[in-house]
Parts: C-alpha cells; structure tokens; sequence
C-alpha cells in the first residue's frame, strides 16, 4: 500500500513538472518572438533619423529634345532641366519644399568615402557623401545641431562647405571643436572639405548594416537623363500619386519614406511574420498541452472523484487538496477539466 501510494505521488509529480515546463517553454516562445517582432517595427532601435512620413523621393528619367545615343549633356542643360522640374514639382498641391538629393536608404550612385583625413590623422571609415541642394537637410527633417546649414553660395565655395553628422564628428574630433575644422578624403573627387555644421544621425545605405556617418554638401547631382529629388508634403501617400500623375515623362519613380524603409528592411519584416505565427502557434499548442495535461491528471483521478461526489461534494469544490502549481490560471483549467468529466459521466456520477 505505501509503494503504491509513494508510486501514485511520483507520477503525479513528473506529471505537475511537465505541466510547469510546457508553461514556461510556452512563455518563452511568446517572448522571444515579441521580442523580435518590436525591434524589426522600431528600426533595430535607431530608426531612420529623417522624418520618413512626410518626406518623399522622386527620379525622373526624360530625353531632352536632339536626344541620340552618345549624346552628353552640357552642365547648363542639366542644370536648366532640374530647375524646371522642380518648379514643377513645387506647384503640386501639398508639397511644402522640394531639394535635389537621392534617399539616403537604397541603393544608388552615391559616393562613399572609405578614408578620411582629420587634424593630421587618417581614418579607416565608411562614410556617404551625400550631394544636393543645400535645403535637402531640411527637407528630410534633419535638423542642424551646430553651426550653420548649407547655402546656395557654398556650391561654388572652395574648399566645399560640408555638414557631417554627430557620431562622425565625435570620431574625427573628440576633445576639438569641429567647427571650421579641414576635412579631407585622399580619394574623392570632391574636397576637402571645411566643416560649418553638425547636423543629427540618421542612416544611409541601409538601416540593417548603416555607416558611420555622412558629409553633406551643396553640390548638384548632374547625372545625365535622370533627375533626383527629395520632396517634403503634408501626408506624403496622397502626394505620392500627384506626382505620378502631374509629371509627364517616360520614367518617374516615386516612394514615401515608408516605402523606401519598408524595402530596406523587407527581409526582416518576413522574419517578423514568421516570428509572429511562431508565437501563435506556440501559445495555442501550450494552451491545448496545458489543458490536456490537466484533463488527463483530473482523469486518472476519476475514482477519487466519485467518492467525494459521493460524500457530498459539489463541482466547485471537487478540486479541492488537489496538489497543483500554484497559479490561478492552472487552477481555473483545473476546475473546467473536472466540471467536464463529471458532465461526460452523466448524473450518475458513474466512476
């Protein structure tokens, strides 16, 4: 009789343990998925930096009249097409301020600088130089922490004007003041560079893997047929299909600040998915587990039941003395499984 009774409270707790552990291993699964889910919707913590719901990007792609393959555009022509283009651009309904510039997140042309040179000194980076016209910073809602923004004046300026960006100017400067400071980069066309501004973080190239920096300067993007702007609105998807349809010309590619990180970041937004029916799966099949384990536990305790029945006990207290881990929710899945293997039995109480 004591080996039997010392039997039956063994196997009741391996059975209690399992249940704790289906719990926990359930609780887990949940976090851990929440987890990943809130860092792909918050940006992997930094976030873009630039004002990604009222900032749109546009490339415009046209053939001025004479045009023939080889031809090469005179800087005056390109000069005159952005100018009109952005006119253009700036008598759409809704548009508050439109730059020249490319995204800073996507792939593009942009040049990056891997090496730079500060107070003497080389540095291995992996930096954007980022051209346009000197409202872009603005436009993309950065806003200058010291100093000053570029001016129309500074693009014809030798050395260039530049803005970089905070983390760039702690760097190259850590005790100094980077303000007038000469910035050089061995193997760019453009420079050096004198330093007038800091402007804040923000990404570029990617928010997955950014760098470390930018240096923003007030030089025009003459690159051939295609024209790249930055556009600054009220609510940036209705604008969106404004310009599509107000802009005649043979390629125009439009994307809110919403779709351009949406793209970046595609693959980790499936994985956030995947993660998210993850969770779900794993809190119904803990639910299921838990109280299956609870019924099978209230099961092979059927006789016991049937006595006490006997004796008098009503269903809500039909649970009661039973060891189990001291939760509520565990005990209310317990009071449901006995409830409904009493209502199985019949009236009878058959047991």
């Amino acid at each position: 009789m004591g080996n039997t009774s010392s039997t039956a409270l063994a196997s009741q707790r391996v059975r209690q343990a399992l249940l704790a552990l289906q719990v926990c291993a359930t609780i887990i699964a949940l976090v851990s998925a929440g987890l990943f889910v809130r860092a792909v919707v918050h940006g992997f913590g930094g976030g873009p930096g630039f004002d990604v719901d009222r900032t749109v990007f546009v490339s415009i792609q046209e053939r001025l009249p004479g045009w023939s393959a080889g031809t090469v555009y005179r800087p005056e022509q390109t000069v005159q097409r952005i100018a009109r283009l952005r006119e253009a651009l700036q008598a759409i309904p809704g548009v508050q301020e439109v730059a020249d510039g490319l995204p800073p997140i996507g792939p593009s042309d942009r040049f990056v600088i891997k090496k730079l040179k500060a107070q003497e000194r080389d540095y291995d980076v992996s930096v954007a130089q980022l051209r346009g016209s000197p409202e872009m910073l603005s436009v993309l809602g950065v806003p200058i922490l010291r100093g000053r923004s570029l001016t129309a004046a500074d693009s014809m300026a030798a050395p260039y004007p530049a803005v970089v960006t905070e983390s760039l100017a702690r760097r190259l400067w850590p005790d100094g003041d980077p303000l007038g400071q000469p910035l050089r980069a061995p193997v760019s066309r453009y420079g050096p560079f004198t330093v007038v501004g800091i402007a804040r973080d923000f990404a570029f190239g990617s928010l997955t893997d950014p760098g470390e920096g930018a240096v923003i300067t007030a030089q025009p993007n003459l690159n051939g047929m295609t024209s790249f702007f930055v556009v600054r609105t009220e609510q940036s998807s209705a604008v969106a299909a404004s310009i599509s349809r107000a802009i005649h010309a043979p390629s125009v590619t439009v994307a809110t600040g919403r779709d351009v990180v949406s793209r970046d970041i595609g693959r980790q937004r499936l994985g956030a998915w995947f993660f998210t029916g993850f969770g779900l799966a794993a809190l119904l099949l803990g639910v299921g587990g838990a109280f299956g384990l609870v019924a099978y536990l209230a099961e092979s305790q059927r006789k016991e039941f049937g006595v006490r029945v006997v004796l008098g006990a009503s269903m809500g207290h039909l649970g009661a003395g039973v060891s189990l881990p001291r939760s509520f929710l565990l005990q209310r899945v317990w009071r449901a499984a006995c409830s409904r293997l009493l209502w199985c039995r019949g009236s009878s109480h058959r047991c």
